[in-house]
């Protein structure tokens, strides 16, 4: 039993007498596994591909307003902080320097680390070399 689509696109078939219309828009007739089978479409690309370039001035407006947007919510932060400026300044400069030494301890464990690994190729290697 054929359903209304299929009827519909069969009558179009008739009338174009199996191909594609005469304008060159596929509204398609061609059949994929003869009879019985659906029609397959074939239809033109509508819209533009996703594919397209960026656009980096946008990009870039977007970034500067998030980066606007941020420098004044901490300007609004530290203005409505319940603290007097000295005391905030005094608690920053204690936060940045407690990350500074940490960083500082955690760069001379690696360096410390990497020169380890150094020596132990160096060796691995000139064992290698001397068989």
């Amino acid at each position: 039993m054929a359903r209304s689509s299929d009827t519909t696109v069969s009558s179009r078939s008739s009338r174009t007498g199996g191909a594609t219309r005469p304008n060159g828009r596929g509204r398609g007739t061609a059949r994929a596994g003869g009879r019985g089978s659906p029609p397959v479409l074939h239809a033109e690309p509508e819209g533009k591909s996703y594919s397209t370039d960026l656009d980096w001035g946008q990009i870039g407006l977007v970034g500067a307003g998030v980066a606007l947007g941020i420098a004044i919510g901490a300007g609004v932060a530290l203005l409505m902080a319940p603290r007097s400026g000295e005391e905030m300044r005094e608690m920053l400069s204690d936060a940045v320097s407690d990350r500074l030494d940490t960083m500082r301890t955690s760069a001379g464990r690696a360096a410390t680390r990497g020169r380890w690994s150094a020596d132990d190729f160096r060796r691995n290697l000139m064992r290698r070399i001397a068989r």
